[in-house]
């Protein structure tokens, strides 16, 4: 069917066939739309692994998944979670 669709829209000067390729990193290709608990810490402009004892990385509950307008993940609302110490913040994206 796709290929008689393509055939009869390049026919009547509608459209023209094309192959999308979607690539994605595997890692993140199921990330969540409102930003990944990733365990990792901004600190010193550098970033540093959580250690052992401090996983699983738990998102805080959300009252609002809308985006935030300037491209972070809605997890970045959560102010008091993404700031681990007063040197250093949660990676959120």
């Amino acid at each position: 069917a796709k290929k008689k669709i393509t055939s009869w829209l390049e026919q009547h000067d509608a459209g023209k066939g094309a192959i999308n390729y979607k690539l994605r990193d595997w890692l993140f290709s199921r990330q969540r739309y409102w930003g990944e608990p990733i365990p990792i810490v901004w600190r010193n402009g550098k970033h540093e692994a959580l250690s052992e004892n401090e996983l699983t990385v738990v998102p805080p509950p959300l009252d609002d998944y809308k985006p935030t307008g300037t491209g972070e993940p809605p997890l970045a609302k959560a102010m008091d979670w993404v700031r681990y110490s007063d040197k250093a913040a949660r990676e959120t994206n």
